[in-house]
């Protein structure tokens, strides 16, 4: 028997207007965020990452809690990017994600900046994409 799918990343895409910000909330969205903030701090943000064994959703599949690491004993201030590339071919995955639920994004990128105090960055190859997460970001 085959064993039931469990919705993490696309869970509602399309019965919810997740581009909304109130919509997102209202289904959890920014609770880690700010769980992350006034509860844990940045190394338990980063502890949880490797210990959950959270991974990369680009080809590879990285560990991000390992490029967290490393880019936290480099030091100084950096960037935290989120291309969605997706230049591999047969890929057409991440788009989705950017333009139906692009505060899933903006809430991960920012966790990683939090874990890492770096200022943040986003950027897009899909114009669609680029549009639908900076019209995100300025929502309040």
């Amino acid at each position: 028997m085959a064993s039931p799918v469990v919705e993490v990343l696309t869970r509602g895409i399309g019965t919810l207007n997740l581009r909304d910000i109130d919509v997102y909330r209202s289904t959890g969205g920014y609770v880690q965020l700010e769980r992350a903030i006034k509860e844990l701090g940045p190394q338990a943000v980063m502890d949880a990452a490797m210990a959950r064994n959270l991974r990369g959703r680009g080809g590879a599949g990285f560990p991000t809690g390992r490029k967290c690491r490393s880019c936290r004993t480099t030091g100084g201030r950096g960037t935290s990017c989120a291309t969605a590339n997706e230049a591999e071919p047969g890929t057409f995955k991440d788009h989705m994600l950017l333009e139906e639920t692009p505060h899933q994004i903006i809430e991960g990128c920012l966790l990683g900046a939090y874990a890492n105090r770096l200022a943040t960055m986003r950027s897009s190859t899909f114009a669609a994409s680029f549009k639908t997460v900076s019209r995100s970001c300025a929502m309040r």
